[in-house]
């Protein structure tokens, strides 16, 4: 039976690789432009299909590590880990100026959506948020208005408004929108798709030459996309979305509660921002906004009996949710110039009372509190535990971008450079009892300080086969120093090293093959240390 089902699934694989390659065989395509008067119509289409492999070897001492994170590790040995055809499609209505603009997608995952034979099994519930879905992204009608001499655009619907310098790092002034890190996972993803588009009103208006103002209002409150419990990619049983059912902690054991989301509205930015007259190229911009929080928090709710009199824990009757605190409030500044032929970019997010995780175990252990007398420092029961502090937190981003043109040591028709180092700072003493970013790891706490780097170089030849053009990619970040809170950017030591081949047709059909390499920081629990993968994506535009 085993070797049947291994040959159906070679199968569905072999049959969505011989249709994207037969699609891909056809005349170069182009995509659907149609005007009329003043009005224009655009539609762009992309069909990918992609293979990701796991390339290294379990490590069992990290499985052991990591208990309330290693369901992915355990699920996955070397070979195949998602193979998925996938659709996405922008379409593009114009009438002077105003329009509207719509992107969705459709994916079906043949390796996982079906996923039964693993250590733990796929839950039902996952294998139908990673095997198939529709989504739709972005879909919003956009204008632009003159008011006297000063021009006035504005957005509403689902969109995303992206503020400030940072690229690689989260946690920088662009907090309008969370992250959608199940989507950026999959075979054929595109780096316009880290950000998931939330419902909201935005405007820009020009106040004075050179200056304008801009704002959003966000209407509806949208979480980051963690991957799944038992995928491949995640490193969090424990708040995974969907999650496994119950976690084994200090206390006993611990099943999952109701989420407690943020609420709708309230959520706000406002943004100035000036290109400076004596520095020709030069912005400067200077943002305010109020933002729930989009990444989970881990609380618990303890539960006690009292029928004798005084409350008895009662193994089991503990509850951990996830949590998303309200009302986190950012101040920023960004600078983008250009200083003899090089980039620069720079940014400083200040966050004044950023939720930050405690620990799981101290959580926890506060949870069963109600079964301590009042008087020895219990609460009352029912009680919600929960499992963060406010800090003052601040983080620096500064990025530089070198574009070589024809000019390169490379001979290639273009060639960009890119670096980009974040430092994450904790303003407010952190006390005791703060989760650190792999908090697993024995004695690991948080630092005040952490810092590291990612650094791309990419390399272009148009022509260098014929009407094929070949792109290199070569990617390194490194963790240099300190250990960020729990959701944080950084794990001292942390390196991975990354390289990507790209054959482009005509700019109708792009073949990626790619290869990432995860080390460093073993002392320290890094749980993608066993992750090597590599991938081959095939795309055609059309």
């Amino acid at each position: 039976m085993k070797t049947i089902e291994t040959r159906i699934g070679s199968l569905g694989r072999v049959s969505a690789w011989a249709l994207v390659v037969a699609i891909s065989a056809a005349a170069p395509a182009r995509a659907i432009e149609l005007s009329r008067g003043d009005v224009e119509l655009n539609i762009d289409s992309t069909l990918s299909f992609g293979t990701i492999w796991r390339t290294a070897e379990q490590d069992q001492n990290l499985i052991a590590n990591n208990p309330t994170g290693n369901e992915g590790d355990k699920n996955y040995k070397r070979g195949p880990v998602a193979s998925t055809v996938k659709g996405t499609h922008e379409i593009a209505l114009g009438y002077k100026s105003v329009g509207a603009f719509v992107r969705f997608s459709e994916y079906h995952d043949f390796l996982n959506a079906d996923r039964k034979k693993s250590a733990t099994n796929l839950t039902p519930e996952v294998r139908d948020e990673i095997g198939k879905d529709i989504e739709l992204f972005d879909a919003y009608a956009h204008g632009t208005f003159n008011i006297g001499e000063r021009a006035l655009s504005m957005k509403l619907g689902n969109q995303v408004v992206n503020w400030g310098e940072a690229l690689f790092f989260q946690g920088g002034i662009a907090s309008a929108n969370g992250f959608d890190l199940r989507n950026l996972r999959q075979p054929g993803s595109e780096i316009k798709e880290a950000m998931l588009p939330t419902p909201m009103a935005w405007l820009s208006l020009g106040l004075l030459k050179g200056m304008n103002v801009e704002g959003f209002y966000n209407t509806q409150f949208k979480k980051t996309q963690l991957e799944a419990s038992g995928t491949f990619f995640s490193t969090n049983d424990t708040l995974g979305d969907p999650s496994v059912e119950g976690i084994t902690t200090s206390v006993g054991t611990a099943t999952r509660g109701a989420d407690v989301l943020a609420k709708d509205g309230g959520e706000y930015g406002v943004s100035l921002k000036y290109m400076l007259p004596f520095l020709t190229g030069t912005e400067l911009g200077f943002y305010y906004t109020n933002t729930h929080n989009r990444t989970p928090i881990l609380s618990v709710r303890g539960n006690a009996a009292t029928d004798l009199g005084f409350p008895v824990f009662i193994p089991g009757a503990i509850r951990y949710y996830a949590e998303y605190p309200e009302n986190v409030k950012l101040a920023g500044v960004g600078l983008n110039t250009d200083v003899m032929g090089l980039g620069l970019q720079f940014e400083y997010a200040h966050r004044y009372n950023n939720p930050t995780q405690l620990a799981g175990s101290s959580v926890f252990t506060n949870a069963i509190r109600p079964t301590l007398p009042i008087w020895a420092g219990g609460a009352l029961s029912d009680t919600n535990v929960h499992g963060y502090t406010d800090l003052k937190t601040g983080q620096f981003d500064l990025q530089l971008v070198k574009d070589f043109a024809s000019a390169n040591p490379f001979f290639a028709d273009n060639a960009q450079f890119l670096v980009e180092a974040a430092l994450s700072r904790l303003w407010s003493e952190p006390g005791a009892g703060l989760a650190a970013l792999e908090s697993n790891a024995s004695g690991l706490a948080p630092t005040k300080t952490a810092w590291g780097y990612q650094a791309r170089l990419q390399i272009s030849y148009y022509s260098l086969l014929g009407p094929v053009g070949v792109t290199p990619t070569i990617s390194f970040a490194h963790d240099v120093d300190g250990v960020s809170p729990a959701g944080g950017n950084f794990l001292e030591g942390r390196k991975s090293l990354g390289g990507t081949l790209t054959f482009n047709y005509l700019n109708s059909v792009a073949l990626d093959v790619g290869y990432t390499a995860n080390f460093g920081a073993s002392s320290l629990n890094n749980t993608d240390a066993d992750r090597d993968f590599s991938n081959v994506t095939l795309k055609y535009y059309f």
